[in-house]
C-alpha cells in the first residue's frame, strides 16, 4: 500500500505563522485539514487602556482628585 504525497509541507506552515506574526497578529494555534490547508488561528489583541493604574484605583473608590495622571 502506498503512503502518497503529504499535501502539507513544515515549511509552508512557518512560513504561514511567520506572515500573521508580521502582520502584528497573535497567533495561538492552527490547523491543517487533509488536503493540507493551514488555518492559522489567532486571538484578538487586548485594547489598550489609556488609564493608569492610579486612575484606576481611583476610579474605583470614587474620587477624582487634582492626583489623576489623566490631562485635560
Amino acid at each position: 500500500m502506498s503512503k502518497g504525497q503529504w499535501a502539507f509541507r513544515p515549511a509552508a506552515l512557518k512560513r504561514a505563522i511567520k506572515a500573521a506574526q508580521d502582520a502584528g497578529l497573535t497567533v495561538s494555534g492552527f490547523r491543517i485539514n487533509p488536503q493540507g490547508e493551514i488555518h492559522v488561528e489567532t486571538v484578538a489583541p487586548q485594547a489598550q487602556d489609556s488609564r493608569s493604574d492610579l486612575d484606576t484605583w481611583l476610579a474605583k473608590r470614587g474620587t477624582h482628585h487634582a492626583h489623576s495622571t489623566q490631562r485635560n
